[in-house]
């Protein structure tokens, strides 16, 4: 053989090998990838059926009998029964205050955890949007110094909802929304979602989800979602409503004192008999309910969030538990 074709096939070589290497590499790369992709498959799949423990977990606890519920120290809804005795009355936390502390749980591969949010302890804006004092304080009350702000959410919350194309002196109608990018028309209905909220002229992610790090005095935000439902209820859990609510119902700093040091009530007390700004009336039990479930590995190095609104309805063990709104990847920054 000649030199040079010796040479044409030692180049014929290292470019077959170079070749045979790409196509390895890229295999092995690909397989490397489906690995992970199954991997990721199954650790959601994992994660998601530990997140629907947890619910079923927390709709037995809201299948218990209970005569009222409030929070505990921790913020966690307690079902508590008076159960009637010879020398009286005897509160006993049904299900609450050692299921509080219970609320998450190692399982198989894993851990489920869960919160139940009483939805009544807040505000629902569907019946708070008849009533702009209400809306305005409550606003005030989550950090929203700034008049002009507060008006023109309110105003705009109005619109959102009302019928009509004709918007308030600081709202918004179809002719501001559809300017924007991308462009929406005004609902012209009751409020579906509390996220529906960011929609809404002047309410941005900072004044709607709070900013936690910084300090109201400093100009931060509490958060409107925290103190806001839209389930179908007037009434309001004083047992589980925030001050901040309560003050946007119209509460002073005296009737605070004594509403808030006599939790958890019993029994409607005489300065409640209703709110001052009227609207909503109070309640010792709550009938709507939230449940937040984690599916999630031991070390915590991923999870799946279902979010679960649940209406309780009946008396005694007579109760029927419904589901009324699912999100089973639920995300919340």
């Amino acid at each position: 053989m000649k030199r040079n074709e010796r040479g044409i096939a030692l180049l014929m070589v290292l470019w077959i090998m170079a070749l045979l290497t790409v196509i390895v590499t890229e295999f092995a790369y690909s397989m490397r990838t489906e690995v992970n992709i199954t991997r990721n498959f199954k650790d959601d799949m994992q994660f998601y059926y530990l997140a629907r423990a947890g619910v079923e977990r927390a709709l037995a606890e809201l299948s218990v009998d209970f005569d009222f519920n409030y929070l505990d120290g921790e913020g966690n809804v307690v079902f508590a029964k008076i159960e009637p005795l010879p020398g009286g009355i005897m509160e006993t936390p049904g299900m609450g205050g050692e299921m509080a502390a219970g609320r998450r749980t190692h399982l198989g591969e894993g851990t489920y955890s869960y919160r139940v949010i009483d939805k009544e302890g807040r505000i629902n804006v569907n019946v708070a949007v008849r009533n702009s004092s209400i809306l305005n304080e409550l606003l005030l009350q989550t950090g929203i110094k700034e008049k002009k702000t507060r008006d023109t959410i309110v105003d705009s919350m109005q619109d959102w909802v009302d019928k009509d194309d004709l918007h308030r002196l600081n709202g918004a109608e179809d002719s501001y929304y559809l300017s924007l990018t991308p462009p929406y028309h005004a609902k012209d209905g009751r409020f579906s979602t509390v996220e529906e909220l960011l929609l809404i002229k002047g309410v941005t992610a900072e004044i709607f989800y709070g900013t936690p790090y910084k300090d109201v005095e400093e100009g931060g935000y509490k958060g409107l979602v925290n103190f806001i439902s839209i389930t179908g209820s007037n009434r309001v859990n004083i047992n589980s409503a925030p001050e901040e609510v309560l003050r946007a119902l119209g509460y002073d700093d005296a009737k605070l004192v004594t509403l808030l040091s006599g939790r958890p009530h019993r029994s409607i007390p005489a300065l409640l008999n209703r709110f001052p700004r009227g609207t909503f009336r109070p309640a010792l039990k709550s009938s709507y309910f939230t449940i937040e479930a984690t599916g999630s590995n031991d070390m915590g190095e991923g999870k799946r969030v279902i979010r679960a609104d649940v209406l309780r309805r009946g008396r005694g063990r007579q109760n029927v538990l419904r589901i009324t709104g699912w999100n089973d990847n639920f995300y919340r920054p």
